[in-house]
């Protein structure tokens, strides 16, 4: 070798020079190790958190199960008698129309019109409602209305008063406006 290095001018290093070979990756197995160690604790922490979801959600399911609906209960008098006409078969028995009440206004309850199974037309009365909590209500709104026209006319009165005394050059012009937009506020109320 020592002739070729003399010809072409390069340098021969030792081989006890020389750098070894690096591992190829796979013969690194440390890191082979830790990469899998890595995704087992991924696959780890993915299964509890979907664990811990599905719990949650059944824990909610049956919560929301354990939730009993409302039922509105209604009292009356027992009375003695016969209800009517006896079938003595197995079945189930279905209306032919339903219907349902709902409350449009809120109240205690004074008369009660049909009674259970009776036919009932559009526009029948079936229940009356106490009218004194509506009346008091009626009442304080048109004592409010008549306290509210008596502000008014009082204002009224007043721009009067105030337009003939600046016509009068007894006041100001500022004391007039005031007076206007007082009036005016009053009036949108």
């Amino acid at each position: 070798m020592d002739e070729y290095e003399n010809q072409s001018g390069v340098q021969h290093i030792g081989a006890g020079h020389q750098l070894s070979q690096p591992l190829p990756w796979y013969r690194r197995r440390w890191i082979l190790w830790t990469c899998l160690l890595l995704l087992l604790l991924l696959v780890t922490i993915v299964i509890v958190v979907v664990h811990n979801n599905n719990v949650k959600a059944a824990a909610a399911k049956r919560a929301l199960a354990s939730v009993k609906p409302s039922v509105t209960a209604t009292t009356t008098t027992a009375t003695k008698g016969d209800i009517g006409i006896y079938l003595d078969a197995i079945g189930t028995v279905t209306p032919v129309n339903t219907t349902y009440i709902t409350a449009q206004a809120n109240g205690v309850l004074t008369a009660v019109h049909y009674s259970e199974g009776q036919f009932v037309r559009k526009g029948d009365a079936l229940i009356d409602i106490d009218p004194r909590a509506y009346q008091a209500q009626l009442d304080q709104a048109e004592g409010a209305l008549e306290r509210d026209t008596n502000v008014l006319a009082q204002a009224q009165m007043d721009l009067d008063r105030y337009r003939t005394a600046w016509s009068l050059n007894s006041i100001n012009k500022q004391l007039l406006d005031d007076q206007e937009k007082s009036y005016c506020r009053i009036k949108e109320l």
